[in-house]
């Protein structure tokens, strides 16, 4: 990831009037002085395109007569790392101002937006409202958007709010579902990309007094078809965005593989749960009897098999009431069981008998 450099940039006309005031601009030291020119004048309310810049010089700081004058403009910013300098002027030839008014300067004004590269629109606190903050996947997305930044991440103005509110909301979306369980994912050799490890704990349920979440593999699926789906924009490749992109690659991979995981865990338990059915109904110790059927009924167990049609499976049946009058044989015999299942309830009785 290429480091970034703070830079102080101002602008004036060969008479030496402001163009634009001082602006302070984070940029990437890989970035050349053009790109560093279109986003200051940007971030000062101006369209303007490099080609009306005159000269460029360096210095240590504003006013300062120390000048290193740029003899490219398409060099790269390093340059002004390597000799400390940390104050960039432009001088501009206004002559060469295009005319925003005229229709023939209407392609280079939309050119020149298109170089400008910014991050989506965070969430902002809605003042009307009685909370005043921002929820805990509103929260995420913008320090999503803010981590993103720093990596030198970007998009033209005008496809930011398409491409790369897509891709950063993609993200957001699968950091907020898996909040909770980055332990349960390392255990499972499922990592989350440790860049992303800062991103946890925006979910309060404990706070909340709400029960954990519940991972499901069918909801990780959907969140990982995101990913890929935000990684296949052409925006993606792009050299600004390639540290962002790696981390999502990676991120959508490990969530891929415990929905997997899952997958294989819940086709077990259902193959065991099949086997257990199937051996339950063929156990030498339980005559299964339709218990809806009169005939096949005792009248003494009558009453108990209407009960047991209206209990639920797995519910214990408390047989005070079916029981001998006998305080001997009542106790004797058991007092309450667990019915797995109605049918064998009744076949049990009715082979005791």
């Amino acid at each position: 990831m290429a480091a970034l450099v703070c830079i102080v940039v101002s602008a004036k006309d060969t008479n030496g009037n402001s163009i634009f005031s001082p602006v302070a601009m984070c940029h990437r030291i890989t970035d050349d002085f053009s790109d560093l020119f279109i986003a200051a004048a940007s971030s000062s309310g101006l369209e303007m395109s490099p080609e009306c810049v005159n000269s460029v010089n360096i210095c240590s700081k504003v006013g300062s007569s120390d000048r290193i004058k740029i003899s490219n403009i398409n060099m790269q910013l390093n340059v002004a790392v390597e000799l400390d300098k940390k104050m960039v002027e432009y001088t501009i030839n206004s002559a060469r101002l295009p005319s925003t008014s005229s229709n023939s300067n209407a392609f280079t004004v939309l050119m020149n937006k298109s170089k400008v590269y910014i991050m989506p629109k965070k969430y902002e606190v809605n003042t009307s409202s009685k909370v005043k903050k921002l929820s805990g996947p509103q929260q995420l997305y913008c320090d999503l958007i803010d981590w993103a930044q720093s990596t030198g991440c970007g998009w033209p103005s005008n496809i930011v709010e398409d491409s790369g509110k897509q891709a950063l909301k993609s993200l957001s979306n699968a950091l907020w579902y898996v909040d909770h369980c980055h332990a349960r994912l390392k255990d499972a050799s499922c990592h989350v990309p440790t860049e992303l490890n800062k991103f946890q704990n925006y979910n309060n349920y404990k706070l909340l007094r709400h029960r954990p979440p519940i991972v499901k593999a069918a909801r990780l699926g959907e969140l990982v078809g995101d990913l890929y789906s935000a990684l296949s924009l052409p925006s993606l490749s792009d050299k600004r965005n390639t540290v962002l992109a790696k981390i999502m690659g990676e991120l959508a991979e490990s969530l891929k593989q415990y929905k997997d995981r899952l997958e294989d865990d819940n086709q077990k338990h259902q193959n065991i749960s099949h086997k257990r059915e199937t051996a339950n109904c063929g156990d030498s110790n339980s005559v299964c009897i339709d218990p809806v059927t009169p005939s096949n009924v005792k009248e003494e167990y009558s009453h108990l098999n209407q009960t047991v049609v209206k209990t639920s499976d797995y519910t214990y049946v408390h047989l005070d009431k079916f029981c001998p009058d006998n305080r001997i044989e009542r106790a004797n015999s058991s007092k309450t069981f667990v019915c797995p299942n109605r049918l064998c309830c009744i076949g049990l009785l009715m082979e005791e008998a």
